[in-house]
C-alpha cells in the first residue's frame, strides 16, 4: 500500500489538530481557536506555452503574524501557541519578539515536534524560548526547573 506524502502545509495543519485534541483531552472546557494555513488557486498564463495553468498561492494566516492557536481555559491565562515542525526556531523567536506581549495576562508557547512521538513545549519570555515540558508518546513530562504549561 502506497503512503501519500503530505505537503508541509498538510503536516503542519495535522500537528495543529493534534495539539488541539491533546489540550481538549486534558481540559475539556478549553476553548481553542485553531488558525489553519490556507492557499488560493489562481490561474496564470504560462510564459512558454501561453496556456492558462492553475497555481496555488500560499496565504499567511498566522494570528498576529506568529501564532497558530489561541487557548482559553477557565481560571487560567489565555495561551498563544506557535506550532512548528521545523528544527530551527530562530525565525519563530524573531516573529514572536515583534509582538508586545504582556506576560502578566497571557502565556506564549512554542510546541515543536522533534521526531515521531516526541514534542517539546517551550515558553517565550519576551526574548528567548525556555524549555518547559515534553510530551513523549502521549505522556506529559514537566521539566523540573519550569512552570507548568497548559
Amino acid at each position: 500500500m502506497d503512503k501519500k506524502i503530505k505537503s508541509k502545509r498538510q503536516a503542519g495543519n495535522d500537528f495543529q489538530d493534534w495539539i488541539e485534541k491533546f489540550i481538549k483531552k486534558q481540559f475539556p472546557l478549553a476553548e481553542i481557536h485553531n488558525q489553519k494555513t490556507v492557499a488560493h488557486l489562481i490561474k496564470i498564463r504560462d510564459k512558454k506555452t501561453g496556456q492558462l495553468k492553475d497555481v496555488w498561492v500560499s496565504q499567511r494566516n498566522d494570528i498576529l503574524g506568529c501564532v497558530d492557536l489561541i487557548v482559553i481555559i477557565p481560571h487560567k491565562k489565555p495561551c498563544f501557541i506557535q506550532a512548528t515542525l521545523d528544527t530551527g526556531v530562530a525565525k519563530r523567536v524573531k516573529e514572536l519578539a515583534k509582538v508586545p506581549w504582556d506576560f502578566n495576562y497571557c502565556d506564549v508557547q512554542l510546541w515543536q515536534k522533534k521526531r515521531p512521538g516526541e514534542i517539546h513545549i517551550k515558553f517565550f519570555d519576551g526574548e528567548k524560548l525556555v524549555d518547559s515540558a515534553k510530551i513523549i508518546r502521549g505522556k506529559h513530562y514537566i521539566l523540573e526547573h519550569s512552570c507548568e504549561p497548559i
